[in-house]
């Protein structure tokens, strides 16, 4: 019995692992496809001051990464493991994350924060219900000179793999 609640626990962090880490590669990728997939339609995306956003559902969620994508010349983030409480196929759970931004005008954007997630079973995926972003440092003022190198679609490997396959 305790081998198999060890093994659930398991499978769960592996699958919130993975959502966060698709999170990232689609952002990073500005694939709207793969963004798309990992929101349950009714979800919620918050981000808190300095840089307030809320959006309400799917769709909503969509246009904010798409409006998010026009102010940036550059953006990258990652996501440190997360801290998991999860009861059948909800879960809620919080993880570090870093990101860094060139702006027009060589304008930097760094910050270090916290999002604190929920997160529900669809069709053996887990997908996000709610997603707070708590910023804890931000940096708006340093410039961030140097080359953009654009990932080429053979160097980002086509589109990311996809969770379902509707055919």
């Amino acid at each position: 019995m305790a081998s198999q609640l060890h093994l659930d626990r398991l499978v769960i962090q592996n699958g919130i692992e993975d959502l966060l880490a698709r999170f990232d590669d689609a952002v990073l990728r500005f694939d709207i496809e793969a963004f798309r997939e990992l929101w349950a339609e009714d979800a919620v995306w918050e981000i808190s001051a300095p840089a307030p956003m809320r959006a309400s559902g799917r769709n909503e969620i969509v246009q904010a990464l798409e409006k998010f994508h026009t102010i940036n010349q550059f953006f990258f983030r990652t996501t440190s493991r997360p801290v998991i409480h999860a009861d059948g196929d909800h879960a809620s759970f919080r993880s570090p994350t870093l990101e860094l931004a060139r702006r027009e005008g060589n304008v930097g954007y760094a910050n270090v924060a916290v999002y604190f997630d929920e997160a529900k079973l669809h069709e053996g995926y887990w997908q996000f219900t709610r997603r707070y972003y708590q910023y804890l440092w931000v940096d708006l003022t340093t410039l961030l000179t140097g080359e953009i190198v654009p990932l080429s679609l053979r160097e980002r490997g086509g589109s990311a793999p996809r969770l379902r396959n509707d055919d």
